[in-house]
């Protein structure tokens, strides 16, 4: 048996430099006119790659970059080569850049999963430690 422990709801953030989108304080996607750079990962959240693939669809082909990594996304989003998206995680923030709200967002639920019967103790303290970061 599998149990989920619910750790929190997050809203979808638009990250940006702070150079780029400075008068904007949401991000309506369909009005997104930057680069945008996209993560190759498909263990991305379904409200991500959804996401993704409706801008694909809009964007020009030079907006649109791929990378491999979170690591080179955020180098290229600091150095202002486009935006990106991701679950707003407010303890998970880069201080260095600028998380923007997206209109209409959905939630997303994250957490994590269990043997439901495993009395592990280090469990147990890992879990109750993970609700209490979150």
């Amino acid at each position: 048996n599998i149990a989920f422990e619910k750790l929190g709801e997050v809203m979808i953030a638009c990250v940006t430099s702070d150079y780029m989108l400075k008068n904007v304080q949401c991000v309506d996607v369909n009005e997104i006119r930057e680069t945008v750079l996209f993560s190759q990962d498909l263990k991305a959240p379904e409200g991500i790659i959804s996401m993704q693939n409706r801008l694909m669809r809009r964007l020009k082909i030079n907006q649109i970059q791929f990378c491999e990594t979170f690591e080179s996304i955020t180098a290229l989003v600091k150095a202002g080569v486009g935006v990106t998206f991701r679950p707003d995680i407010k303890k998970g923030r880069d201080p260095s850049l600028r998380y923007l709200p997206l209109i209409d967002s959905p939630k997303l639920i994250f957490g994590v999963y269990h043997r439901k019967d495993d009395q592990n103790q280090h469990l147990i303290e890992f879990i109750r430690l993970l609700k209490r970061y979150f």
